[in-house]
């Protein structure tokens, strides 16, 4: 069932009572929202596009399908946060990429009913990236764009020596990003939101892992290496390697403590 708050509308046919073709709904306060695009039957159905203030800062344009979000679509919320990638019933579900510019994070990958789930890359950055990069368009810094989030994830993924298919299109202005964009870098499972499965995490300050995650930490069989080279390869537990217990070993009139602290 499609319930519409009251609301003025222009340019929009009606069939039997309903809205049906293409028009523009407009919300009035308190709660403010401004949608032009299709409709079926007097539901949102279709592509449109619904502005959610008046500053037009918040704002979802895509496919709908009545009256939810479905298919491909891009969502800029209240925060600067912002998804573009496929829906369903209203909820990230499929391919897309998350860019939460209040965290510092992007993450681009598989989502199911609303959360990381499936294979993906999550990306920790500086904050001083998070609110600007430099352009030489003689404009100065500029907030980051969907399109500089994607070549954050390049950047990520060239400084790893992985070929980026995510940037297909380039800005209006060069943008210099530096080499050092990333803090901290994870590729491989989620579920429910989490690390989950096997995956690679790598360290801002060059130390890396490789192995098996749950809830987020780093549990079962995994190799850790340190930036300086040292490796640690066992079985993880809760994100720790257990020690060994204690062992006492009678030589004569000697005791000796093997394993522990």
């Amino acid at each position: 069932m499609c319930y519409i708050h009251t609301l003025t509308h222009k340019h929009t046919q009606v069939v039997k009572g309903d809205r049906h073709g293409e028009g523009l709904m407009v919300v009035p306060r308190p709660r403010f929202a401004r949608y032009m695009g299709q409709w079926v039957h007097g539901c949102r159905h279709g592509h449109g596009l619904l502005r959610l203030d008046d500053e037009e800062e918040s704002y979802y344009d895509g496919n709908w399908e009545h009256d939810r979000r479905q298919g491909f679509g891009l969502m800029v919320y209240p925060t600067g946060n912002r998804y573009e990638g496929e829906w369903s019933g209203d909820l990230r579900h499929g391919h897309g990429c998350m860019h939460w510019s209040d965290l510092c994070e992007i993450y681009e990958g598989s989502w199911a009913q609303g959360v990381q789930h499936g294979a993906g890359e999550h990306v920790w950055y500086p904050a001083t990236s998070a609110t600007s990069v430099s352009d030489k368009s003689g404009r100065g810094d500029r907030p980051m764009t969907l399109g500089t989030t994607k070549m954050v994830m390049a950047a990520a993924r060239l400084l790893r020596g992985q070929s980026s298919t995510a940037v297909k299109s380039k800005p209006k202005a060069p943008i210099v990003i530096s080499p050092f964009v990333t803090r901290n870098y994870y590729r491989g499972e989620w579920s429910g939101g989490l690390r989950e499965g096997v995956g690679s995490f790598e360290y801002a300050d060059g130390s890396r892992y490789r192995g098996q995650w749950q809830g987020n930490m780093k549990h079962g069989a995994g190799v850790f290496v340190y930036a300086d080279g040292r490796v640690i390869d066992g079985i993880w537990y809760l994100d720790r390697l257990p020690q060994p217990e204690p062992v006492l070993v009678c030589l004569g009139v000697c005791v000796w403590v093997l394993g522990g602290g």
